[in-house]
């Protein structure tokens, strides 16, 4: 009666089971991105219980109050 419909079947059991292994995939870039976030917040605690070293600047370029400034604005971002 529907010629087409084995294929039909057959097309949407395939587009099922692609779709099974990238909900799986996603889950597990899911858990990924979770452990991730964890130890990233868990970075950010550790350096906001620290107290900030701000220097005032007097050293040139590569000097420690130079050097400690490219780094607290790394902390920023």
């Amino acid at each position: 009666m529907f010629p087409h419909a084995g294929r039909l079947a057959l097309k949407h059991i395939i587009s099922c089971f692609v779709a099974v292994g990238v909900m799986v995939a996603g889950a597990a870039q899911a858990a990924d991105f979770a452990k991730m976030q964890k130890q990233a917040e868990a970075r950010i605690v550790a350096l906001l219980n620290q107290p900030f070293e701000i220097p005032q600047p007097k050293d040139p370029g590569g000097g420690y109050t130079h050097e400690k400034h490219k780094e607290n604005a790394k902390l920023i971002y």
